[in-house]
């Protein structure tokens, strides 16, 4: 499913047509630096970057952390650093999937943005002539 969601976005994203994105940002820097204060206050250093830039760094704390006690807490605080995913008709990446680009549709669960793609799709595949692109998919 993640390749799916991924193809399409990138497909419409490259396109330049209007769509709906499953974006999720960057960790908010304050929370990360609270965050890991409060792990060196526990006596856990975490070698490297204080800035969660990358999705790897992330993970490399979260494998750092793994066999520590208490690591089902540390984890949870980890998570809580992130910000939530939103839904948006820019396309912004997804942080936490890693993925540079990315949509949401093929879940069981069917929240409006999740139709709203599956709108979009059914309008350019089957109703839109313009622009000739969007009918070669």
């Amino acid at each position: 499913m993640l390749a799916a969601n991924e193809t399409v976005a990138e497909k419409f994203y490259w396109l330049e047509a209007p769509f709906v994105y499953r974006v999720h940002e960057v960790p908010d820097d304050e929370k990360v630096s609270d965050f890991l204060n409060s792990l060196s206050l526990m006596g856990i250093n975490i070698k490297g970057t204080r800035h969660f830039d990358n999705p790897k760094v992330m993970q490399n704390i979260l494998d750092s952390l793994r066999d520590k006690e208490g690591f089902d807490i540390l984890s949870m605080l980890l998570l809580r650093c992130m910000r939530k995913a939103e839904y948006k008709d820019q396309n912004l990446g997804h942080y936490g999937l890693a993925s540079k680009c990315y949509t949401h549709f093929t879940s069981p669960i069917r929240r409006f943005p999740d139709t709203t793609v599956h709108n979009l799709l059914r309008k350019y595949i089957f109703n839109a002539p313009e622009p000739k692109e969007l009918n070669r998919l």
